[in-house]
Formats: structure tokens, C-alpha cells, sequence
């Protein structure tokens, strides 16, 4: 019952607002001076109606929208009765909102209202506006269609250069078909050289012009001269027409090569000819030169007006246009001004409506209020989840832009870690670029890498360094994807880095290790080699000390001396080389020195390095006869690899009854020769095979092998362009050293 009182109220205060409009409306009406009483009135009256009707039609809804509205807050009251006192208390009342939305509704009315008077004094301007438009879309139109009756008439002037001469059919289908395409023609004709008219198409209406002299007046005369001057088709200036009536000819002069044959003459009447080509939206008048040639029925001048000028051939044109009634009515019309303000009121009416519902929108916000609040944080709670995911991520994940700074959209905190910097300074480069960060040195590569991957449209890995906040170095890996738009560009760049200064200094560490097992192995080689050294070199010396001693005291002839003498050389000799070559394999190895050498020396120079233990070993060594060659390689690292291969083979059958290694030398393809180390023993267990070359495996007991050797010799055959294989030959264990041939 409240409610319903409300809207009562509401309905009669509406109704009585409304019943001011239509006085309004009607003094607005009658000012407009173009419409009769009647249309005045009924204008009048259906405002009058609409404006009455719609606070009615308002005051229906919010009878309905009011009853909604209690409805609700005892929906309210019931489910928040404990937990919620307070909401109910927030919710504005039934009779606010319609206040409110009265208020609405008046101020919609009012803009309407207002807008519906600016609409009268554009009126006008609008008029203008169409008027010019539509007559530069006319003139446009006009000029191209004369240009064109023009083009057509030379057209056929080409055809007939040689007169009608057997040829009238023709000269009848073609002047037929130009009559019922073009519409504008009064007549076609064709006169002889001299101007007479022999030949009219259609000649029905026309009788008058046959035979006619078009000399006999001025304007016939001087058009008839211009075209043999210009000789092209020219206008005439208007004339009075011997069929009657006010029009213009056009002369088309005829040639058969340079000798003048006729004329082709195009009789217009400018009545119809305007009539054809000017649209019916417009009044117009007509000039050529100073004198009015067509005027539109019921043409008046009046203050809204356009003109535009234009020549055709030799003839100037003035057209003046005016609009029509039909186009003021369409554009000045009371009707179309009723119909935007009933559109308007209606909106008003749909606006206030809006603003009705918006309120109950917002009740309904209330009642949601709690889910709302839980929905929240459950997306809080994912959001906090994705960035942990994020920010815990064992390397730096990024989004950026493919540009010159790799210009950051999206970063996790992790940069921090690696790089010391925050992580707002490299977004969108407000304090630096993440180019800014990357190694002088490394930034080329950097750049190549990540190109090269974007042309290919695949993911791109690189290694680089990166200079920290304190001025340190670390070490990165880059893996990244380029992201492409469905034209082929590439927009963004997806990834992620990891730190790899740790894996670096491991692998710097293991090179290092790698280079003193070299030396640890060497220095143990020459630990073996001590006693050997030893007792090879106090035999020459006590053969040198006893020659010397013979040669004092025995006093003996020349020849003999000679026979001494050459003992102490050759003793001396094999000193001297087994020192050389202690000296050459003690050098430290770090650095590969490849060059021409004879592989010749290079077994020979290992075997004697091996001698020693060979014999202790009681473990012959057999070299097969090959013809030498020179060999490109770094001497020092390829003894290295055969003093291991040979010692390893020593010990590999030392304890065997049959016990020998052999080497031989073969020739291989691709520029390489082959090594073979054989000894006798009867293979390596398959369970082994695949494991012989990694670093740290041995079958050795540990006071005979550390597990480099192999790993090491195999390392040092790829740098050097070769490698080393196991195969077994003939039951046997053999190991392939490939070295390259010098060029």
C-alpha cells in the first residue's frame, strides 16, 4: 500500500510537468512558417499525447520496480537478520530512489528539450551543408556526361571520314543506337562540306532541317568555322531551333585524310538535354555566357543557393542551384524535428528506467557482497600462488620487447639474485636495459644468436656473461622463444636464464685438472724412467772412464785410439739424446702447438720413453716397417696419447705367458693416417666398452691408474682433427689413433 501511494504521487506530479510541454511545444511549432494550420495542429497534438502518456507509462514501472523494491528489502532483513544489522541501513528507500529518479527524468527531459531547440537553428546550416554537397555531386556528374555526349559524337564522326557513300544502313543503325543510349538528341545530322543538311535521323519532326544551309546564321556560322579550325567537335552558342524551341548544336567535322568531307551536327533542345542530366533534388537556372538558357519549374531565387561554372569545348556553363521543396521539406520538415524529440523523450524515459534498474543493481551488489569477497581473495590467493612460482623459479623467466635494450614487459625477482638490481629498474628500462647488463664483449654474440633464432622461428640457446651490481661477472645460459603476430612479426621474446658461474668455474677447474694430469702423468712416466736413466747413463760413462783409462796407459796405436775414441762418441751421442728427450717430455703442455712433424721420430721418440718399463715388464715392443710420413700435430700432446696407449697395453698383458704390443701405422680416408696399438690381450669386457673413455673409469688396480688416460688421449685426438677408437683385431685389443696428414 506504500508503495503503491508512491507512485500515485509520482504519477500525478509527472502528468502535471507533462501538461507544459505541450503548450511549449505548440508555440515552438508555430514559428515555423512553412507548414499550414492542420499540420501545425495534429504536430501539436501527438506531442501532446506523448508527452501525457509517458509519465503515465514512468509511474506504471515504478509501481512495479517499488513493489520489487520492498520485496527485497524483506529478502534482505530475513537473510541478514544476525550477521548483517547494518545493510539494510545502507540501502536507500523506495521513495528516494523514485525521487531520484523523477529528478533524472526531468533533467533528461530538459537536455531533450534544449536539444531539440538547437536542432531548429542548425536547420538550416545543415541545408546549406546538403545543398553543397549534393550540387558538387551534381556538377560533377553534369560536366562528365557532356564530356562524354561529346567523346561519343567524335566517336561516330570517325566512322563516316568518307561521307555516307554506300553506307546510309549503317549510318541509320548507328544513329539509332546513339538515339535511344543518349535520350538528349532532338536530331543527328550529317551535312555536306558546304553545310547543307542531307541527312536527319530521325527525320520525323525534323522535316524543316533537310536541305537547310546551317551557313544562314551567325552562331551556326562561326561554330561551323571553329570546328574546321580546331577540327574537333565544337558547341554552337544557343539559338533558336528551325523545329522550335531554344538548344544548341554541336559540329563534328568529317575528313578523309586532309580533304573536309561534312559534318556531323548533334541537334540538342536544352530544355530536355537539362532536363536529362540535372537531378530533380534541385531548382536550377542555366547560363551560357550572360544569358539564361533553362530554368526548373517553379524556380524562385532564394538566400540558400550554390553555383559552380565549367566549360565543355569552346561553350562556358553556369549552374545555379537552389533546393527543391522536396529537399527543404526532407531537411526543414516538423515532422522529422517531432520524431528526434519523441526519440529523445523516449530515451529520457529509457535513461531514468536505467537509472531505476542501476539501483537495484546495486542492492543486488549488497547481496553478493560476500561472494564477492570470497572470490577475491580465491584470485588473491591464485595470484600469490603464480608469483611464488614465479619468483622461486630456479632462473630468471622474462617477457620482452625484440629491440636493441631487450626492453623488459615482464621479469621475476630472481633477476635480483643474479644481477643485484631490482626488478622495477629493468621494466620497460625506467632505470637501465637488460642490454646494459650484458658483457661488452658478449653482446654481439648476444645479438647474432638471438637474430638468427627470430629469422628461423625457433628457440635460440645461448651462453654469455653479465656484469652485476657490486662489478662482478657471472656466467648465464639463455633459452628463449620468439613470439610471432598472425603477419609473421615478431613481437615479443618469451625465456629463461640460468646462472651458470658455478658449472663454469667446474668446467675451468676440470681443464685445470686436466692439463696437471697431463704433467702428474708425465713426471710418473720419468719416476719409472729414473732407474733406466740411471743405469743407462753409467754404462757410457764407465765405458768413456775405461777407454780413457786404456789409451793413457796402454799407449796404443792410432787405429786403436780410433777404435776408443769412436766408443766414447757413440756413448756420448746416446747420453746426450736420452737427455733431449727427458728435457722435451718434462715440458709443461698447456698450450697445443700443432706443426709439421715426422711420425717417424714420433714413435721412435715415445718407444724409447717406454723402454724402460717395456723391459722391466719383460713386454717386447714391435714396430711394423712403414714408409714415414709427416704428420700435422702438436709432437709433445701426440707422445702423449702413445706413451699412454703403449704403457696402458703393457699393462694391460704383462702377466700373460704370451705378452707383446705391436704398432703399426695404416692409411685411412679423408687425409688421416691410422695408429693401431695391439697388445695381447684378449679385449675389454663389453660391460666396460661403453665407459672406457669417461673421466675417472679404470679396470687398473688405484696404484696403477687414476682414469684420465683415456679420457685425456681421446680429448686430445679430437682437438687435434683425429680421434681415438677401441676395436678388437684378431682377438686382440687394439686402440686407432688417427692424426691428420700435413698438407
Amino acid at each position: 500500500m506504500k508503495n503503491f501511494s508512491t507512485t500515485l504521487k509520482f504519477t500525478i506530479y509527472g502528468s502535471l510537468f507533462g501538461l507544459c510541454f505541450p503548450l511549449l511545444g505548440m508555440w515552438i511549432i508555430a514559428i515555423d512558417q512553412d507548414l499550414g494550420f492542420i499540420e501545425t495542429q495534429f504536430a501539436g497534438n501527438s506531442l501532446l499525447l506523448i508527452i501525457d502518456t509517458a509519465p503515465l507509462v514512468l509511474g506504471f514501472f515504478a509501481h512495479l520496480i517499488g513493489k520489487r523494491q520492498e520485496n527485497l528489502e524483506n529478502s534482505l532483513k530475513l537473510q541478514f537478520k544476525e550477521d548483517n544489522e547494518n545493510l539494510t541501513s545502507e540501502l536507500p528507500s523506495s521513495r528516494k530512489i523514485i525521487w531520484q529518479s523523477l529528478i533524472v527524468f526531468l533533467l533528461l527531459s530538459s537536455a531533450s528539450f534544449s536539444l531539440w531547440m538547437y536542432l531548429g537553428k542548425i536547420k538550416d546550416i545543415n541545408l546549406d551543408k546538403t545543398l553543397t554537397k549534393l550540387s558538387e555531386v551534381q556538377f560533377d556528374s553534369s560536366v562528365q556526361s557532356l564530356e562524354n555526349l561529346m567523346l561519343a559524337m567524335d566517336r561516330l564522326t570517325a566512322r563516316y571520314s568518307h561521307g555516307l557513300s554506300n553506307s546510309q544502313r549503317t549510318w541509320e543503325l548507328d544513329t539509332k543506337s546513339y538515339l535511344d543510349d543518349y535520350k538528349v538528341f532532338q536530331a543527328i545530322e550529317w551535312a555536306n562540306a558546304s553545310a547543307i543538311v542531307k541527312s536527319i535521323s530521325p527525320l520525323k519532326g525534323n522535316e524543316k532541317a533537310m536541305n537547310l544551309d546551317l551557313n544562314f546564321e551567325e552562331h551556326r556560322k562561326d561554330a561551323l568555322s571553329l570546328s574546321l579550325e580546331k577540327r574537333v567537335g565544337v558547341f554552337s552558342s544557343p539559338i533558336r531551333l528551325v523545329q522550335g524551341g531554344k538548344g544548341i548544336l554541336s559540329f563534328h567535322p568529317t575528313y578523309d585524310e586532309d580533304k573536309h568531307t561534312g559534318f556531323i551536327v548533334g541537334v540538342y533542345v536544352l530544355e530536355s538535354l537539362f532536363e536529362k542530366y540535372l537531378k530533380p533534388n534541385f531548382e536550377y537556372s542555366v547560363h551560357i555566357g550572360n544569358e539564361i538558357v533553362y530554368e526548373s519549374e517553379g524556380f524562385l531565387k532564394k538566400s540558400i543557393s550554390h553555383f559552380n561554372t565549367f566549360q565543355v569545348r569552346n561553350l562556358s556553363f553556369e549552374i545555379n542551384f537552389h533546393p527543391s521543396t522536396v529537399l527543404v521539406r526532407e531537411n526543414k520538415d516538423i515532422f522529422e524535428t517531432t520524431y528526434i524529440f519523441i526519440i529523445l523523450f523516449l530515451i529520457s524515459g529509457a535513461l531514468t528506467f536505467l537509472y531505476y534498474s542501476l539501483q537495484l543493481k546495486k542492492e543486488k551488489l549488497y547481496l553478493s557482497r560476500e561472494k564477492l569477497q570470497e572470490t577475491t581473495i580465491e584470485n588473491d590467493r591464485i595470484s600469490r600462488m603464480i608469483q611464488s612460482l614465479f619468483d622461486n623459479a630456479q632462473g630468471v623467466i622474462y617477457r620482452c620487447d625484440p629491440n636493441d635494450n631487450w626492453t623488459m614487459r615482464f621479469i621475476n625477482h630472481q633477476v635480483e639474485a643474479l644481477s643485484g638490481y631490482p626488478v622495477k629498474d629493468f621494466i620497460e628500462d625506467k632505470v637501465r636495459s637488460y642490454a646494459s647488463i650484458i658483457h661488452p664483449e658478449d653482446t654481439e654474440h648476444v645479438d647474432r644468436t638471438v637474430q638468427e633464432g627470430v629469422e628461423a622461428k625457433s628457440v635460440f640457446e645461448i651462453d654469455y656473461r653479465v656484469i652485476c651490481k657490486d662489478g662482478t661477472t657471472r656466467s648465464v645460459h639463455e633459452r628463449g622463444v620468439p613470439l610471432f603476430d598472425d603477419k609473421g612479426n615478431c613481437y615479443a621474446l618469451d625465456g629463461f636464464i640460468v646462472d651458470i658461474t658455478q658449472r663454469k668455474h667446474l668446467e675451468e677447474q676440470l681443464e685445470n685438472e686436466k692439463i696437471k694430469s697431463l704433467q702428474n702423468a708425465k713426471l710418473a712416466t720419468l719416476g719409472e724412467m729414473a732407474a733406466g736413466i740411471a743405469h743407462e747413463i753409467n754404462n757410457p760413462l764407465s765405458i768413456i772412464s775405461n777407454s780413457i783409462e786404456l789409451l793413457i796407459k796402454k799407449g796404443q796405436a792410432v787405429d786403436s785410439e780410433n777404435k776408443f775414441i769412436k766408443k766414447i762418441v757413440k756413448s756420448v751421442e746416446r747420453m746426450s739424446k736420452i737427455v733431449r728427450g727427458l728435457k722435451k717430455f718434462s715440458r709443461k703442455t698447456d698450450e697445443v702447438m700443432r706443426a709439421e712433424n715426422s711420425l717417424q721420430e714420433l714413435i721412435t721418440e715415445s718407444i724409447d720413453l717406454t723402454i724402460v718399463k717395456s723391459n722391466q715388464k719383460e713386454v717386447p715392443i714391435h714396430l711394423d716397417p712403414f714408409e714415414d710420413v709427416t704428420v700435422y700435430c702438436d709432437d709433445i700432446q701426440t707422445e702423449q696419447v702413445l706413451i699412454n696407449l703403449i704403457n696402458n697395453a703393457i699393462d694391460a698383458c704383462w702377466e700373460n705367458e704370451d705378452k707383446w704390443v705391436k704398432i703399426k701405422v695404416e692409411e685411412s680416408a679423408q687425409n688421416l693416417i691410422k695408429l693401431v696399438v695391439i697388445d695381447a690381450g684378449k679385449g675389454i669386457n663389453e660391460e666396460n666398452i661403453n665407459q672406457i673413455f669417461d673421466p675417472f673409469f679404470t679396470t687398473k688396480t688405484q696404484s696403477l691408474g687414476t682414469g684420465l688416460g683415456l679420457s685425456i688421449s681421446k680429448n686430445i685426438a679430437n682437438e687435434q682433427g683425429g680421434d681415438l677408437t677401441y676395436e678388437v683385431r684378431e682377438g686382440n685389443t687394439a686402440f686407432i689413433f688417427t692424426i691428420p696428414k700435413a698438407s
